[in-house]
């Protein structure tokens, strides 16, 4: 196995540019066969082999594609996930309704304050004049 890594590896050095070179095709074929050597899972001829027809059911269901299980394991998993999910979901709906919230409360004081400069003559408060200048201590 270490050494399949290393030749992948040396493969891996190659430039892409140089992949249509002969000795590049060469080694890139060498590696395909000796990894289609390596990772048979069953023989060519496996429907001549098997008899069983339950085997033969359970192999062509190998083969295609299909959803693993592992009985409740899958299903506590299932259930994490669905309520990761909603928890999510709803966590995004209450962020959506507090930033409308403050949208729409920007949008009331923006008109208040345009309401109130308008209504207003502009008259200005002006404090009394105190006749002590002296300062408390």
């Amino acid at each position: 196995m270490i050494r399949l890594v290393e030749r992948n590896a040396k493969l891996r050095e190659i430039p892409e540019s140089c992949h249509t070179s002969e000795n590049a095709k060469k080694k890139l074929a060498e590696v395909e066969n000796e990894l289609a050597k390596m990772f048979i899972l069953w023989p060519d001829n496996v429907h001549d082999l098997v008899k069983n027809e339950e085997d033969l059911l359970f192999l062509s269901s190998m083969k295609n594609d299909r959803k693993a299980s592992f009985g409740a394991l899958n299903m506590l998993t299932e259930s994490v996930v669905d309520r990761k999910i909603a928890k999510e979901t709803t966590t995004a709906a209450r962020i959506e309704k507090e930033m409308r919230r403050q949208e729409d409360a920007v949008v009331r004081l923006r008109h208040d304050e345009d309401s109130s400069t308008d209504d207003a003559d502009y008259d200005v408060y002006v404090p009394p004049a105190s006749s002590s200048t002296a300062t408390p201590c």
